[in-house]
């Protein structure tokens, strides 16, 4: 979670295959649904908007550019 504006707070995502990581990997699966024009729910659905397309890109490349990745305390 990371705090955008005072007391306005947002998620990372991008971590598609659930592996603690938003890196290369996640295309795998992203790109295959971009090419099939998924729709519905989906995890590959980054922006919520329902379908998955090349504005899912925009979540995830900012993501993977800064390598973020899950932080845990163990």
């Amino acid at each position: 979670m990371r705090e955008i504006e005072p007391g306005i707070f947002t998620f990372y995502n991008g971590d598609i295959n659930q592996d603690g990581a938003m890196d290369n990997s996640d295309f795998e699966q992203l790109f295959p649904d971009i090419d099939n024009s998924n729709y519905g729910v989906q995890a590959t659905d980054l922006n919520g908007d329902g379908a998955v397309d090349n504005s899912d890109l925009e979540n995830i490349f900012g993501n993977v550019d800064n390598s973020i990745y899950t932080n845990r305390p163990y």
